[in-house]
């Protein structure tokens, strides 16, 4: 029976009445339909940093597309993964033990914001993105305004914070900028959504 990334989402993340949170479900298929809007070509190599049970693998095998493989540092999760990707690793963000050039897209689900060294996960993307290759970012947004409405929690898992202008600044400062960025959220303004994801490629790319 073919994997559903839906299916595969509530088995592990069920209440004890069976059910996923409808909300964290919506959440999802947002970031699914930007990304699949981002990465049209079903051929390209795509890597998935942080793939936890390895919901995004299954979506993007569901789409049709042929090359993604996924890391992550938790042993436990990479077990649930297994199978929802063409290949899963164990490896730290820190030290990505790919050759140069390899991926077309990789994609950073809600990562960074959890890495003590975040300027050295971006540096080891540059090494593993082709030249024209784009990285994918989400990470929580800590504007003003969200603070100002009471919808920033602390989370103590978090070692940064970043606001949208703020993160932009960090990613020109490492290398990278930004062609596109979306919301995530019941907030439609960028400046106060609660997630926001941005399309990005190396500054250098000619």
């Amino acid at each position: 029976m073919k994997l559903n990334w839906e299916s595969h989402y509530i088995k592990f993340f069920s209440d004890k009445s069976g059910k996923a949170s409808e909300v964290a479900i919506r959440d999802v298929k947002k970031r699914l339909y930007i990304l699949f809007n981002w990465i049209k070509d079903k051929n390209s190599k795509i890597l998935d940093c942080g793939c936890h049970i390895g919901t995004f693998g299954i979506a993007f095998k569901q789409r049709g597309y042929n090359s993604i493989v996924g890391f992550d540092i938790d042993g436990k999760s990479l077990k649930c993964a297994k199978g929802c990707y063409d290949n899963v690793f164990k490896m730290e963000c820190h030290n990505l033990a790919f050759k140069n050039n390899s991926f077309d897209f990789v994609i950073a689900m809600n990562v960074i914001e959890h890495l003590l060294n975040p300027e050295i996960f971006l540096q080891e993307v540059k090494k593993i993105i082709k030249n024209s290759g784009k990285f994918i970012f989400s990470t929580p947004n800590n504007s003003l305004f969200r603070k100002l409405i009471g919808r920033v929690g602390v989370d103590k898992e978090h070692k940064h914070f970043w606001t949208y202008r703020t993160f932009r600044i960090f990613l020109k400062r490492n290398g990278f900028r930004i062609l596109d960025a979306k919301t995530v959220g019941k907030i439609p303004l960028l400046f106060g959504c609660e997630t926001f994801i941005t399309l990005c490629e190396k500054e250098n790319h000619i």
